[in-house]
């Protein structure tokens, strides 16, 4: 299943092409990937052997299996991070060594800490900017899974002032505005279905459901929707076909 998100993710692209997407995706942070490689060659070998036979197989499987989500990248990032930071110190020190041995009249060694201090600020606003990062990952979360379910979720719910409940099996939780509104249901037992629907006590339900749930499920959909008890908001088929409906039942909040 992780594979094939990833497959739709990319189109259906080669590997080839999915790993070229994914450093266009990388941007900046790619170049400070590859710096790694050169680096691992003048650092302590317990840190060479943790960048070259763990850093980058991660990045290289989540980006062949799993790239179809930046948070599938969780557990390599800490180590990642690890590893920039100690190549960068070995710089810095590297380059204070040398700044120590040139003569610069009376510049006093607190000089040179200003200057490494100012030059730490700068890498690290230019390569951690905080809005990029906010602004890569709502696109990465309107990209998971199926960017239309995604686009049209958000869309539809836009305007909605009461507060809602989506009872679902689809992970909307890291959606813009979705947290804490899912009620995860499997929609392959009619009887927890109802037991669902039942015990929520909010006001305004909505159901995104696919379309190849329990027999009785659909058909219990069904007839609400031809009843007006439901009423479709969207139905989306660019994965697996969903139906978005609102539950029009009202229903007195406990």
């Amino acid at each position: 299943m992780i594979s094939t998100a990833t497959k739709h993710a990319f189109n259906y692209l080669s590997i080839k092409d999915q790993l070229l997407e994914i450093v266009k995706l990388f941007e900046k942070y790619f170049y400070l990937l590859i710096l790694l490689i050169p680096l691992a060659f003048f650092v302590e070998p317990m840190v060479r052997s943790l960048i070259l036979f763990l850093v980058f197989p991660l990045f290289i499987s989540w980006g062949v299996f799993a790239s179809y989500d930046f948070r599938n990248l969780a557990i390599a990032l800490p180590i990642f991070g690890i590893s920039c930071g100690i190549s960068l110190d070995h710089i810095f020190n590297s380059a204070f060594k040398i700044l120590k041995k040139v003569s610069i009249g009376k510049l006093k060694i607190k000089y040179y800490l200003l200057i490494l201090i100012i030059l730490i600020t700068m890498t690290g606003s230019y390569f951690f900017p905080y809005d990029l990062l906010q602004t890569r990952h709502l696109e990465e979360v309107m990209n998971t899974f199926s960017p239309s379910i995604n686009q049209k979720l958000v869309s539809a719910l836009e305007g909605e002032q009461n507060d809602f409940l989506i009872i679902t099996n689809y992970p909307i939780e890291n959606l813009p505005g979705m947290a804490d509104k899912k009620i995860g249901v499997l929609f392959n037992d009619f009887d927890a279905y109802q037991l669902t629907l039942q015990s929520t006590n909010i006001n305004t339900i909505y159901l995104l459901i696919p379309k190849n749930s329990d027999q009785r499920i659909m058909e219990d959909i069904y007839t609400k929707l031809e009843t007006g008890e439901y009423t479709l908001v969207f139905e989306d088929k660019s994965w697996i076909d969903y139906l978005f409906i609102k539950d029009n039942v009202s229903r007195k909040e406990k």
